[in-house]
């Protein structure tokens, strides 16, 4: 029975009460007579109970703000223009569109590079490797092979931070990969990166004086980059938490797959941003690695 309902019949039996006096007898239950005084109290008390129910009858927002629900349960989706969203699941995105995160309670500070306002530096040249906005996304370029890495870094500093990225690199190009510094305090890093051509990834930390793997090169089996117009475009995040860091990848479009859990606790706060290696071998040149777009959380 729906609360307009019981408003109503117990506005009904006030006013019963109220128009008969009491003495009421049924089998062997009886109600004693009341007093005239009762009798006035009581009659527009029913009154108000009965055009009261009503009301929420014809209304049921009036107090709740929302429809009346009886026995509903918690819904485990939202719905935005007829489609559901699942609340529950990491979130994704289609190709190229920054994600909307439903899960947590701290709006994300994301950058989609179609403007400078981000403050995301800009150098190199085409003997070193170049830096900085291009065309709406954010591009570290490459024009002849070797080592090292060329990275972009926030104008502040973070401790605890959910990072995540869209980025894209050439199908033929085997070693071009794209990923994260995290962490990075003066000459010392964390650097993640993903390699969409062979599959692989790997976590380095860097303490200055030379790079140790704490995820050696190491297999994308659960994950498939998507190739579209000769560029294999792949999603990746990385959640930091104290010493802890959770590496997720995701084809766009799809859910995330956690890749491994890291437990490191050299560094406790600093820059981040896009990274990318140099690659050993370039087929085309330059060998581009595009940024699409970077979203910063804090929680």
């Amino acid at each position: 029975m729906d609360i307009p309902t019981i408003i109503v019949i117990l506005g009904a039996a006030l006013l019963f009460v109220a128009i008969s006096g009491g003495g009421i007898a049924f089998k062997e239950v009886s109600m004693p007579r009341i007093s005239n005084v009762l009798r006035i109290i009581l009659a527009p008390i029913g009154l108000v109970f009965i055009i009261f129910g009503i009301v929420l009858w014809m209304n049921p927002t009036v107090l709740t703000g929302a429809p009346l629900q009886e026995n509903s349960a918690p819904s485990e989706t939202a719905t935005l223009q007829g489609a559901p969203i699942d609340t529950t699941s990491p979130e994704t995105t289609p190709l190229n569109g920054a994600p909307v995160d439903t899960t947590s309670p701290v709006s994300a500070m994301c950058d989609e590079f179609d403007t400078r306002a981000g403050g995301w530096p800009s150098f190199g040249d085409q003997d070193n490797g170049e830096v900085g906005y291009a065309g709406g996304k954010f591009r570290i370029a490459y024009y002849t092979p070797g080592e090292g890495f060329d990275a972009a870094w926030s104008p502040d500093q973070y401790t605890d931070f959910t990072v995540e990225t869209l980025f894209s690199v050439p199908v033929d190009t085997i070693g071009a990969g794209g990923g994260f510094t995290l962490r990075t305090i003066e000459n010392r890093w964390y650097l993640v990166w993903v390699y969409p051509a062979s599959k692989t990834y790997v976590f380095i930390k860097d303490m200055g004086s030379k790079f140790e793997y704490p995820v050696p090169l190491t297999r994308l089996d659960n994950v498939t980059p998507k190739e579209d117009g000769g560029r294999l475009y792949l999603q990746l995040k990385v959640v930091a938490i104290g010493s802890q860091f959770e590496i997720w990848a995701a084809a766009p479009g799809e859910s995330y797959q956690q890749l491994a859990v890291v437990n490191d606790s050299s560094l406790e706060k600093g820059h981040l941003g896009p990274s990318a290696p140099r690659p050993t071998d370039i087929i085309t040149s330059p060998a581009e690695t595009l940024f699409e777009w970077i979203c910063i959380s804090e929680p």
